[in-house]
């Protein structure tokens, strides 16, 4: 009897067994939010069937930016699409334009701005009077006669100079006649940016000091205009000479004197600091070196007529780009 009943007792007991399985599922998914659960189902439905012994395989390059939705964004054969073939243009997914290669280390938003153009050399080069349109002119009485007699230059460009003008007062001494009333070079640089300054001063100062004081004091004046002038061409023009006669003479006003102060103020000249200096003297001297005696009247100051040949050789001595100089050797 007993051997008749235990396939009925077998097949119970495996039913109540599937049953109780059953049962606990479904009770382990009850008391779950709908996210919850779906996020189970599709844990589910993606992972890999038994995890302890299947690895996905890494990806590399342009599969691993598809394999990660949320960083790679949408994937297709549109625009977007980043194409590392040669001469094929990458694509950025979020913007949809050109990506710019950044190099490491470097700022991406400055990647696209335009570089500034990098200036040009300057050259000691020929031009023509409108190039002194936005020059201005500092100096003593021989800049005054410059201006009073030199209509071509006076006309173009602004000129700030006094009898008696000092390295040490040119900058700070309230002398310039305008419709506010007399104003300082000093203030006069905060209203105008000028293109190129020309500077003459150092002779009514020759009696006291030294080269060293002379040349310390010419710079701080320089430092002072280019703070005020940054992207101005400074060029500083020798102290003129005096006739041989003047020079045989004076125990102070020679040129021993004026040429020690020259080699020290031509020091200071730096062109990466676009500062400049030009020997006008070449212009005006006789063979000896010494202002050529026809050309002055007091034997320091130039005659009305000899000014041309000073803004001649400001013509023939002016700054321009390298590539522009004229070549004397192309007309021939």
């Amino acid at each position: 009897m007993l051997k008749g009943k235990c396939p009925l007792a077998v097949v119970f007991i495996l039913c109540t067994a599937l049953y109780a399985l059953t049962g606990f599922r479904f009770t382990a998914l009850e008391g779950r939010s709908d996210s919850e659960t779906a996020a189970i189902a599709t844990f589910a439905e993606t992972a890999p069937a038994n995890p302890a012994t299947e690895t996905a395989e890494e990806p590399d390059g342009e599969a691993a930016a598809a394999a990660d939705p949320e960083t790679a964004g949408d994937i297709s054969d549109g625009d977007d699409m980043k194409i590392a073939a040669g001469g094929e243009e990458e694509h950025d997914p979020e913007t949809q334009g050109p990506i710019t290669e950044v190099s490491e280390g470097s700022d991406p938003a400055s990647a696209s701005r335009e570089q500034p153009e990098e200036a040009p050399h300057l050259v000691i080069g020929e031009t023509e009077p409108d190039y002194f349109r936005d020059a201005l002119f500092i100096g003593d009485s021989r800049t005054v006669g410059l201006y009073e007699y030199c209509e071509e230059l006076s006309t173009r460009a602004t000129f700030y100079a006094k009898v008696s003008l000092t390295v040490n007062n040119a900058l700070d001494l309230a002398f310039v006649k305008t419709e506010d009333g007399k104003k300082s070079v000093d203030e006069l640089l905060d209203e105008r940016q000028f293109g190129k300054i020309y500077l003459m001063l150092g002779l009514n100062e020759i009696g006291g000091g030294t080269e060293e004081s002379f040349a310390e004091d010419y710079r701080q004046m320089l430092e002072r205009i280019r703070a005020k002038q940054p992207d101005a061409l400074i060029l500083i023009q020798s102290i003129m000479h005096v006739t041989g006669k003047k020079s045989a003479g004076d125990r102070v006003f020679n040129n021993p004197r004026i040429n020690a102060r020259n080699d020290a103020i031509a020091a200071l000249a730096d062109e990466e600091k676009r500062i400049w200096y030009l020997d006008m003297n070449e212009a005006l001297d006789d063979e000896d070196g010494n202002l050529t005696a026809s050309l002055s009247f007091d034997d320091v100051h130039l005659k009305a007529s000899s000014y041309v040949l000073w803004y001649d050789y400001l013509l023939k001595h002016a700054l321009i780009p390298e590539e522009v100089r004229h070549d004397p050797s192309d007309d021939l």
